[in-house]
């Protein structure tokens, strides 16, 4: 970037009225992308919003297209390498000036062909639903130009799925959506980032949700693209859950944590026990459950009350894990609920998550002082907030 503005500066004084033509193309080009930036100011040639009902009844014959758009964008990439070498041999500024406007027609070009690939591979993974085995070799590390191309899809693929939850026709989804809309509005969207395109999650999981950076990731390697959106969802679930937001921030601005192991470790009894002591205990124990298996509950609690709708929708495909609980039951009509069996569903997804959930309690809840009160937590089913 140096180099180029040394370039320009250069030109202004040897040579202006190359300098005027550069910054034209320039003006001409920052036109147009501001024209068509999406929330994470990415540019897409084709407003979604009037491409998608076109991409949904043709994504899956876009697979020779997503080929033929990597193909083009590795060969512009080359080219604009060769470019760049080629301006650095040349002498006169009229042959640089000339040289640096093939770069910026053909880096815009390079941009208008990295999110027409990002596009369509999005579509045909989320709306073709299938597992597409060789999607990593278009993310090869040997290529230069992977790291780009992978940042790019990831925050496509993102906003796509945002797009068809926003066209759902299921009530849940849609309230789910004003939500993250209402919290996002005029703010950057969060990080997103997938691995199993040539690297590795890591951790163990098909999908995740950080609660102190309140970044998201999926690892397609794990889950392919049928089911998809049932995990994204569920953690974008995660990232609009109140109760889960006003508990990370509770305990990390108030430092109960640290406040609680000095209670527990070092207290005596009568200290201990003591109505003050008790009650700041309780608080740090709900707060750090809210963050950990009770988010998971509820945020799985939502999947499972939009997994039957989901499949007639065609959002996601048959999921083992669900499956797997509505074995033994199913699934009560939530358009027009008998609490009676609400209430018994929610307990046997609670159960569930009991069962299933990753939540292990650290070494510290262990704690003879404490074991009364983590079971309790354990075994007492959270009112769910949304």
């Amino acid at each position: 970037m140096k180099n180029q503005i040394k370039d320009i500066v250069t030109l202004r004084m040897i040579f202006p009225w190359a300098f005027s033509h550069i910054i034209a193309k320039l003006i001409l080009h920052l036109l147009i992308a501001f024209l068509s930036l999406n929330s994470h100011g990415v540019v897409i040639t084709d407003a979604l919003p009037q491409t998608f009902e076109h991409f949904y009844k043709n994504a899956c014959d876009l697979d020779l297209n997503i080929q033929k758009l990597w193909n083009d964008y590795r060969m512009t990439y080359e080219l604009i390498e060769e470019l760049r070498a080629e301006r650095l041999l040349k002498t006169r500024p009229q042959d640089k000036a000339e040289l640096h406007t093939k770069i910026v027609n053909e880096t815009y070009n390079l941009k208008v062909t990295m999110n027409e690939f990002s596009k369509n591979l999005s579509f045909y993974i989320l709306l073709c639903q299938r597992k597409i085995f060789n999607v990593s070799s278009f993310f090869d590390s040997s290529y230069p130009f992977s790291p780009y191309l992978k940042r790019n899809f990831s925050v496509v693929i993102y906003d796509t799925s945002l797009e068809i939850f926003r066209r759902s026709k299921i009530s849940m989804i849609q309230d789910l959506m004003k939500a993250y809309d209402q919290k996002f509005q005029g703010r950057s969207a969060p990080v997103f980032q997938i691995y199993g395109l040539g690297d590795q999650s890591p951790v163990n999981l098909h999908a995740g949700f950080h609660r102190g950076t309140r970044s998201l990731f999926i690892d397609m390697e794990r889950i392919g693209g049928e089911n998809f959106l049932f995990y994204f969802i569920h953690e974008i679930f995660h990232l609009v859950d109140q109760k889960l937001e006003f508990a990370v921030k509770t305990i990390e601005s108030q430092k109960l944590t640290q406040q609680a192991i000095a209670q527990v470790k070092t207290q005596n009894d009568e200290e201990f026990w003591s109505p003050e002591t008790q009650n700041g205990i309780d608080q740090w124990l709900k707060l750090s459950f809210d963050r950990s298996m009770y988010a998971e509950y509820r945020a799985f609690l939502f999947n499972a009350k939009v997994y039957h709708s989901g499949l007639t929708e065609g959002l996601w495909s048959h999921v083992n894990l669900i499956e797997e609980m509505f074995m033994h039951s199913k699934s009560p009509d939530f358009q027009s609920p008998i609490v009676s069996a609400v209430n018994m569903f929610e307990d046997q997804v609670f159960q569930f998550i009991r069962t299933h959930s990753e939540f292990s309690p650290q070494s510290f809840f262990l704690h003879p002082r404490l074991k009364s009160k983590v079971e309790k937590y354990l075994s007492q089913k959270p009112k769910e907030n949304f």
